[in-house]
């Protein structure tokens, strides 16, 4: 058998001959000589026709496929409940004739997605309220799960979503099209839109991550999940921070800054924030939060002290009074209606 220590050196040695070997021909100056011809001289046209067939209208798969997706974004549940299966044993339309329908329309409109988009949102199936008041209706004894449209669908903001709405209404979302990839690590800095950051199974934004953003492999694959991380990114996050702070500042320019004013300061934060009035019972407990948090930064000695938190590019309001609308404006970025779409 001889050494096997030997012979094993003797191989890595010959492997790092050529090597070497391979790196000087990289280095040489010559032309590089092909082994083959790079491209045809001509197409086959085998690509073209394949892309031809798979949008032709002789084979609706491909229109029907992207309705379904399409439809579960607006609606949050598709028309074919197995999104990712539309073969045999994936399950049936619940509106057959509406995903041929609307396939059709898609074709015939030139593919043009955004038809297809305005379509959907004028209809009246898409304007209807979510409201569950009427749980106890016929409807909802019949069709627990909706699956016949007769009342909108409550849906979580997808992660993207999320991110580029606290930038919106703080006014500083960069809607500026196109441009290089932004890398992860500046998520809660940059204030360019989601869809720019790098995304990739080794590199994902972190606050996108914690709200189910696409996953990295296969895009068309979105999990809706309600876990604890989620309240925290919102709750302790650099960009949430920041953006509660540059809110108030906004709303008590036009509210006012005297106490007397706070009821049009909670009045305009529900507004902008949760786009709706709040309640009575909202309104005098928004009221409470406020004198309770002025009280207590007026008296330092009377505030429970934790770890330091995440520092924003606008430090906080050195008024106890005005510092209390910035945490009343914060509490409001993490509440249910402001992640949730109605």
């Amino acid at each position: 058998m001889g050494n096997l220590r030997q012979r094993g050196c003797e191989e890595t040695g010959a492997a790092r001959a050529q090597l070497e070997a391979a790196a000087k021909a990289l280095e040489s100056q010559d032309a590089y000589t092909p082994v083959g011809k790079i491209y045809p001289d001509s197409s086959t046209g085998r690509r073209l026709a394949l892309a031809r067939w798979i949008a032709d209208k002789q084979n609706p798969l491909t229109a029907r496929v992207a309705i379904n997706h399409i439809w579960l974004r607006h609606f949050g549940q598709a028309l074919v409940p197995t999104v990712f299966n539309f073969g045999i044993s994936g399950k049936p339309p619940s509106h057959p004739e509406l995903l041929d329908w609307l396939s059709m329309e898609l074709m015939d409109r030139n593919w043009s997605m955004k038809s297809v988009h305005r379509l959907i949102v004028t209809s009246n199936a898409y304007r209807m309220q979510s409201s569950t008041r009427d749980a106890n209706s016929s409807n909802a004894k019949v069709d627990p799960e909706d699956r016949y449209l007769w009342r909108m669908n409550e849906q979580r903001m997808q992660g993207e979503v999320v991110r580029d709405s606290l930038l919106s209404i703080a006014g500083q979302l960069d809607t500026a099209m196109g441009g290089l990839e932004i890398e992860a690590g500046k998520g809660l800095e940059s204030h360019r839109r989601s869809v720019y950051f790098q995304h990739t199974p080794d590199v994902q934004v972190t606050f996108l991550k914690v709200f189910d953003e696409a996953n990295p492999n296969e895009c068309f694959q979105r999990n809706e999940s309600i876990v604890p991380h989620q309240a925290l990114a919102l709750a302790n996050s650099k960009l949430s921070l920041h953006v509660a702070r540059t809110i108030e500042r906004q709303i008590t320019k036009q509210a006012g800054e005297p106490a007397a004013v706070d009821s049009k300061f909670i009045a305009e934060a529900f507004d902008v924030i949760l786009n709706r009035p709040p309640s009575r019972a909202e309104r005098s407990e928004s009221l409470k939060f406020l004198r309770q948090q002025a009280e207590l930064f007026q008296d330092p000695k009377k505030l429970t002290l934790v770890a330091t938190g995440p520092a924003g590019e606008i430090k906080p309001e050195s008024d106890p009074h005005l510092r209390a609308r910035e945490n009343l404006v914060h509490v409001l970025l993490n509440h249910t209606d402001f992640v949730t779409i109605r």
